[in-house]
């Protein structure tokens, strides 16, 4: 991680954890991607003990940064679907990760991109075994899959495709626009 960048990311940290202990050290830090699209690093961070929080936590966080070509609307939505499907859903909550902090405005993030700071679920990407599980576990994990899905398709019937703003969802139009043209 670049200094400059490293220096931005401790900054905004500080200003997340600041309610919830007077310091914390940054564990470890992880590039898991660097592509064009998004850049992700898991953190581990340690809150230390303070006069309001008797106990040390470790955190696994993922924060992952936009490409500077994403303007405003990409980190805002996926923070607001984000946020719905937790609060429609009670089961996709648990398969989620918490936001624990964002910005979709580059200019007045501290580390100077669009950015979500995330709890890092637990477990192993599939990216990272499937070619290691067997045929058996790939369907059952398959399976799994297909009853997320189905639980994201329970929690509204919506009649449009869009994305969630602040008010809930807003219709979309860029498919439909699509389909006329062909």
């Amino acid at each position: 991680m670049e200094e400059s960048f490293r220096s931005g990311v401790l900054s905004r940290l500080n200003d997340v954890f600041k309610e919830k202990t007077s310091s914390f050290d940054l564990v470890s830090v992880e590039a898991v991607s660097t592509a064009r699209v998004n850049r992700i690093w898991y953190l581990d961070v340690l809150l230390h003990a303070s006069p309001s929080h008797d106990v040390e936590n470790h955190l696994k966080l993922v924060l992952k940064v936009a490409n500077s070509a994403w303007k405003h609307s990409k980190t805002q939505t996926e923070v607001n679907t984000i946020n719905e499907l937790r609060r429609r859903s009670p089961a996709l909550s648990r398969i989620l990760p918490e936001i624990i902090s964002f910005s979709s405005d580059s200019l007045a993030s501290k580390i100077g991109s669009e950015y979500i700071l995330m709890t890092r679920l637990s477990g192993t990407p599939l990216i990272d075994c499937w070619k290691d599980i067997a045929p058996s576990e790939r369907e059952s994990l398959i399976v799994q899959l297909a009853d997320i899905i189905c639980a994201w398709r329970s929690i509204g019937d919506f009649e449009t495709i869009g994305s969630f703003n602040k008010n809930g969802l807003e219709p979309g139009n860029i498919v439909a626009l699509e389909y006329q043209n062909e």
